[in-house]
């Protein structure tokens, strides 16, 4: 009997592997542990990882990246990117391939990380941005860095908690940052318009009811305004998905 439940299961998931298009969660779903893997044993080719905690939650860290050559470096920016994971999966060491690139080019990188839902929700996660954005802050003034600007950014959920730290004035000011310390934003598959978004436990979880105060806080589109002037690269995974705004 457990075999036959068993085989049952491994059919099933097999079918919806190929059957469920790009750009659907359960599409990702499947194929996340795979993706996980491949990122773990990704070479690091020298680079190196420079770990900061920035809070007592072991989630609370951010992952420092220097370029090996000082010749390439960039004169004007560091690269900060937030990490993916339906704010509840991932981590900063996950994307280790994107940081051998950014190294590769030349860019100081810094990659946060997060407490995760449904223990903790948009509000703690909104706080640890804001907590991991000053640490950079300290780590660039010991490093030399002070003269650059921050490019900012992430994938996904990430993207989401970017924005609201960029667009939410009361939240960026309060970490030290003014407008002139970000040179642009990065947003790959962002979350901007939670309201878009289809029903679920996690969007529950992260910010509760629909007509509630917190569940309009965790979405950018609410801290718009006609006066933003900072270049912004905004990615959606597949035309018409609700919920995200493309570049066109």
């Amino acid at each position: 009997m457990l075999m036959i439940v068993f085989l049952s299961i491994i059919i099933i998931v097999t079918l919806l592997y190929f059957l469920v298009p790009k750009g659907y969660v359960v599409y990702e779903g499947l194929r996340f542990p795979a993706w996980s893997y491949r990122m773990k044993k990704y070479p690091q080719n020298g680079l190196v990882p420079i770990r900061h905690q920035f809070g007592e939650h072991p989630r609370q860290y951010l992952i420092y990246y220097k370029p090996k050559s000082f010749e390439n470096e960039k004169d004007q920016h560091v690269v900060v990117y937030i990490h993916g994971g339906g704010w509840q999966f991932g981590n900063p060491e996950m994307f280790r391939p994107n940081a051998q690139l950014l190294e590769e080019m030349g860019y100081h990188s810094f990659f946060l990380s997060h407490r995760r839902i449904p223990k903790y929700n948009i509000d703690h996660q909104k706080e640890d941005v804001s907590k991991g954005m000053c640490k950079v802050l300290e780590i660039m003034d010991k490093e030399g860095l002070s003269n650059k600007k921050i490019i900012l950014g992430g994938v996904s959920s990430g993207a989401n908690l970017a924005a609201l730290f960029y667009f939410d004035k009361v939240q960026c000011e309060m970490a030290g940052y003014r407008k002139e310390h970000i040179a642009g934003l990065f947003l790959m598959a962002p979350p901007l318009n939670l309201g878009g978004m289809w029903p679920s436990p996690t969007l529950y979880w992260l910010a509760g009811r629909r007509n509630g105060d917190l569940f309009k806080k965790a979405s950018p589109i609410n801290y718009l305004n006609n006066v933003e002037s900072v270049p912004m690269l905004v990615c959606s995974p597949r035309k018409g998905w609700n919920g995200h705004f493309q570049v066109r």
